[in-house]
């Protein structure tokens, strides 16, 4: 039976899109706004009662990429138009490491939170030329840790350089917390999770202590990592990449802006659905090529 056209109707569509597409599938593929959106009055409420927040978050936006990127979102929020996100998609495959906007330095002291199997950090070893100083990966889900640790395994001459995997989750604090694992890219801590992970301070951490380059992917809890990366952000001003969703969208680039407040915010969206939505904050500064 040949199928002409698939409709994909889950939250995370672009993971179901890439396996169709992996799978042989040439016919039309639709991911359906209600999917893409989810969006209830609740929530339009609360993006229209933090409008001020947003407005300042605009002010800093650095480039007219970022501010385009903030536009859209608000439209196609109200609007319901997805068609909107092709005006600023940035390439899906970049994902939170975008070689145009992050600098790449020979020294990178790189820690991946949330390493899922090592998808960003074959991307951050491809923006840097396979070149750093020391990596390290935090991942706290048991099967994505098994397939980071195996795919890690597969990158020429990596177990001549400083990589350390950590089967660990990052917050506020140093903490047992409850997990919800074995749900791919979308495991993270919750309340009523079916297991107990730890989870570490980065303040607290040794090897977090000189870190250039912090990328983080929590399904959520992205402000709490920060939260607990305060003082070592504040002291090195790291280059950060990171997830931002509802009330992240305003949060995590004020809370960056208060840290230090020489960063740079932008803003880009990756990929199918308003899930794509990232914040990167640098400061501009020469390094060591």
């Amino acid at each position: 039976m040949h199928i002409d056209v698939v409709f994909v109707c889950v939250y995370v569509a672009e993971q179901v899109v890439n396996q169709l597409k992996g799978m042989g599938y040439d016919g039309e593929i639709i991911p359906t706004a209600s999917a893409l959106l989810n969006i209830d009055d609740v929530e339009l409420k609360l993006y229209d009662e933090h409008m001020m927040e947003l407005e300042n978050v605009y002010k800093y936006l650095a480039d007219d990429m970022s501010k385009r990127t903030m536009e859209t979102f608000l439209n196609v929020l109200w609007s319901g138009d997805i068609s909107l996100w092709k005006k600023v998609n940035s390439i899906s495959t970049c994902k939170l490491i975008d070689e145009e906007i992050l600098e790449t330095n020979r020294n990178h002291r790189y820690i991946d939170i949330g390493a899922f199997d090592g998808d960003t950090l074959r991307g951050f070893l491809h923006m840097n030329h396979n070149r750093f100083e020391r990596i390290v990966c935090l991942e706290p889900d048991e099967k994505n840790y098994r397939l980071l640790c195996d795919n890690v395994k597969k990158i020429p001459d990596i177990e001549k350089k400083q990589v350390l995997l950590l089967k660990l989750a990052a917050g506020k604090n140093n903490e047992n917390a409850s997990f919800r694992d074995n749900m791919s890219e979308s495991s993270m801590l919750e309340a009523n999770g079916n297991k107990m992970v730890r989870v570490v301070k980065l303040d607290d951490m040794k090897w977090a202590e000189d870190l250039t380059l912090l990328k983080i992917s929590t399904m959520g809890s992205e402000l709490q990592v920060l939260e607990g990366a305060q003082r070592i952000i504040r002291a090195n001003k790291p280059m950060i990449t990171t997830y931002i969703s509802r009330e992240l969208l305003w949060q995590i680039p004020l809370y960056l802006k208060k840290l230090v407040p020489e960063y740079k915010i932008y803003i880009r969206h990756y990929g199918i659905g308003r899930q794509g939505m990232a914040c990167i904050a640098k400061i501009e500064r020469k390094l060591e090529k």
